[in-house]
């Protein structure tokens, strides 16, 4: 095989025939045809698999959620048949009450009547003496009159009551220690074996005597086994006054007794003061103290030296008490005991101690009355106590303020009459939303709105101000989410709009005088409270109509004409300004105006419990 042969074999592919020539370019375009083609069946069948997954994942979901939706059908049901059921039990058990204080009613006007006609038939089993003998005996005739008047005649019908059990309280008044009284005495306190053991005890009341040893050791004997709640020495005279205190501290380890009234009987030893305060504060039953009368340095002492975190009533009333710098009040305060009612009346506190206890106000959730009439309190002070329960500087200092406490004996230029006067089991909640409505109201009336406040008030760093909508973009900025707790809120401020969007106002609508563009549907949930920040006036009042010019940071005008303003809120009427070209919103009556703004609270106050709001999201 010649050389030739070889080489021409070797291009031809063999036996010296040409081979067909093969062009790259036609070959290259073939293959990437078929990739294609290839991948886009690949990608077809991806797509198929993927919408007939979607499609059965959303017959899937779409079962899920009808059977949710039948689910919450159920349950709303059954809660309403709850709640019908509910109320009816309810009704029922107030019916049933209400019988009942009929019935005891009738029964203690029988008894009454029963009692009435068995005692005319008893008598008082100790004789009376005559005047003249009480004269022998050196008294003279205002002695006598009052020994009659008060202690025979209380005494006798005091006996009389016990004994037929129809005795409540228990009263003995103006009279000196006299060995020829002790008979009056033993059989008072032979009575005492029918005071009644049930209910919550009777009150026994000595006023103005002068008691030995041996009467107030008889006297707290009896206090301390018989069902005796409430006690009271005011006004008297101790032969003992040492004897007189270990005696009491037997009387007040009764677990019945819970209240103790001891007013205008100073202690002047610091040993027996300091007694009173050791057996005070061994009592595990005491939860109310009326410690009047008695001088700055006996109620300091008290103050100072006895613990009452579970007192319920404290009344430290007419002791001219003066602080001197101490926060022995505002501390207790603060402490948040369950202390319901705190009287501070005439006594010498001042401005510093007004600020303190304003300061220790802002913890306290348990105190219902405050009393602070008759002190040096001034101006500052007033207004510290006054912005300890209603401050309202702003929003978060309006919901930090205290709800509970119903304050008494500020000036007449503190409004206190209706200032946390809710005592219902709702009050705190209550009297925080009627505080908040009042003061949103205000700042409506005064101009500017609420909106501007709220701005200003809870936005902050990366918080977008809520604005009208851009006029180039139609769009509000954006920044954030909005919370759960802004929805309701966002919906009764929905209808501050600017004049570059249609709003459905009642029939009407505010046109936009602007380019055509895609606008969104009127919810019709909402019906008139897209005008929820319109007027707040009393109900039906003539005043000229209000025009309310919705633009940016535009304050409200007013055209000629009157209508009647809807209260608190209502819708309103659109129009358009021919001159300028922007919508106005003018007030009339109509709207919803009591659940937009209820909404609007409710919608704050959900914002505000959340412990304490500090940015406002923005409204996309």
């Amino acid at each position: 095989m010649s050389a030739e042969y070889a080489g021409k074999r070797q291009r031809g592919g063999g036996d010296g025939l040409a081979a067909p020539a093969i062009d790259p370019v036609k070959t290259s375009a073939t293959s990437s045809a078929d990739l294609e083609s290839m991948m886009l069946k690949q990608a077809l069948g991806r797509i198929d698999s993927l919408e007939s997954q979607h499609e059965e994942l959303k017959a899937s979901v779409e079962r899920e959620v009808r059977a949710l939706r039948e689910d919450i059908c159920t349950l709303k049901e059954d809660n309403n048949a709850i709640m019908a059921s509910t109320k009816i039990e309810i009704k029922a058990l107030r019916d049933d009450v209400n019988a009942l204080k009929s019935e005891n009613k009738a029964l203690k006007w029988t008894l009454n009547r029963l009692a009435s006609k068995v005692q005319e038939g008893w008598e008082y089993p100790v004789a009376i003496q005559p005047d003249e003998y009480w004269h022998n005996k050196g008294y003279d005739d205002e002695a006598i009159r009052k020994l009659k008047d008060w202690f025979f005649t209380g005494m006798r019908k005091t006996v009389s009551q016990l004994e037929h059990g129809i005795c409540d309280s228990i009263a003995v008044r103006f009279v000196n220690h006299d060995e020829d009284l002790m008979p009056h005495w033993k059989a008072l306190f032979r009575s005492f074996n029918y005071i009644n053991p049930y209910g919550e005890g009777v009150e026994l009341c000595l006023h103005y005597m002068e008691l030995d040893e041996v009467v107030m050791r008889q006297i707290c004997n009896h206090i301390r086994h018989k069902n005796i709640g409430r006690v009271v020495f005011r006004s008297n005279r101790f032969t003992n006054m040492r004897g007189a205190i270990s005696e009491l501290g037997n009387a007040l380890n009764s677990p019945k007794l819970k209240c103790l009234d001891w007013s205008d009987n100073p202690i002047e030893s610091t040993e027996d003061m300091n007694l009173f305060m050791r057996v005070l504060s061994q009592s595990n039953s005491i939860d109310q103290l009326e410690f009047t009368v008695n001088g700055n340095d006996n109620a300091q002492a008290l103050l100072s030296g006895v613990d009452f975190s579970l007192h319920k009533l404290l009344d430290f009333s007419g002791n001219n008490l003066q602080t001197d710098g101490r926060t022995t009040i505002s501390d207790l305060i603060a402490s948040n005991p369950p202390l319901v009612e705190l009287d501070l009346r005439q006594n010498r506190l001042n401005d510093d101690d007004a600020v303190l206890i304003a300061q220790s106000l802002g913890g306290n959730t348990n105190l219902r009355r405050l009393y602070v009439e008759d002190n040096n309190i001034q101006e500052r002070g007033m207004r510290a106590l006054y912005e300890a329960v209603n401050d309202t500087s702003t929003l978060n200092a309006l919901s930090d303020s205290n709800h509970s406490c119903h304050l008494r004996g500020l000036s007449d230029d503190f409004d206190l009459q209706a200032i946390n006067s809710d005592r219902g089991s709702n009050g705190l909640c209550m009297n925080r939303m009627f505080k908040i409505h009042i003061l949103m109201a205000d700042r409506y009336r005064n101009g500017g709105g609420n909106v501007p406040h709220l701005n200003s008030e809870m936005g902050g760093e990366g918080q977008t101000p809520h604005r009208p909508r851009d006029p180039e973009t139609s769009r509000r900025p954006t920044g954030g989410r909005i919370s759960p707790e802004f929805r309701h809120l966002r919906r009764t401020f929905t209808s501050w709009d600017g004049p570059f969007e249609r709003t459905r106002l009642g029939r009407r609508t505010l046109s936009r005088p602007a380019a055509p563009r895609v606008l969104r549907q009127p919810d019709p949930t909402r019906g008139r409270q897209r005008a929820a920040v319109a007027t707040i006036l009393s109900p039906r009042r003539r005043v000229p109509a209000r025009v309310v010019d919705l633009v940016p940071n535009a304050g409200p005008s007013h055209s000629s004409g009157s209508c009647s303003e809807p209260s608190p809120l209502g819708g309103g009427r659109g129009s358009v300004d021919a001159a300028s070209g922007r919508s106005r919103l003018i007030a009339c009556p109509g709207g919803r105006a009591a659940s937009a703004l209820s909404s609007c609270v409710r919608a704050v106050l959900r914002l505000l419990s959340l412990g304490r709001a500090q940015h406002l999201p923005s409204f996309p």
